[in-house]
């Protein structure tokens, strides 16, 4: 199955990537009662990934800036039935939100991730920081991404941009 990990650009993408996120946190995991939506979503960078065969959103995350050059990911979330997919939507979602934020010159990524998925972002050359908290009544750890061992952390962010988005 094609997937095109992009960034969300039309009402339509937008409400795709919200409903991804909304049938993730709020319907499968509980982990929110009405919304998962927040202060950060008014600025934030919505990555989808986009199923070309099905005409629909697979996968959705987000990043966004707190300043000084300090981002964070946040809201990783993939329909349960394309998470085995062999295109590795969460792992090329996480690529393009790196990639993302290096083209408007991050310094550091950061993310709250369930402690559960440790393992995959570690596997992506993320580092946990420290002991995990309680977010939304479950534990999260605070990873760094190696931005220095991202493959596309070249002199041509946006040209690799356009090929990571491809999986």
């Amino acid at each position: 199955m094609p997937i095109i990990c992009k960034i969300a650009e039309s009402e339509d993408e937008r409400r795709a990537h919200f409903a991804v996120r909304h049938a993730v946190f709020v319907i499968e995991q509980g982990l929110f009662v009405d919304s998962d939506v927040d202060e950060h979503d008014q600025h934030a960078i919505p990555l989808i990934a986009w199923d070309e065969e099905q005409k629909c959103v697979a996968g959705a995350v987000r990043c966004y800036t707190v300043g000084n050059d300090v981002w964070y990911g946040g809201r990783l979330a993939v329909l349960p039935h394309y998470r085995q997919s062999a295109a590795s939507i969460g792992a090329n979602l996480c690529r393009l939100a790196e990639a993302t934020v290096i083209a408007r010159g991050c310094r550091l990524f950061l993310a709250y991730v369930q402690v559960q998925n440790r393992r995959f972002f570690q596997r992506l050359n993320w580092t946990p920081i420290g002991e995990p908290v309680l977010q939304y009544a479950q534990p999260h750890q605070l990873m760094s991404a190696s931005l220095a061992a991202a493959p596309w952390r070249e002199e041509r962010p946006l040209e690799l941009l356009a090929q990571v988005s491809h999986v």
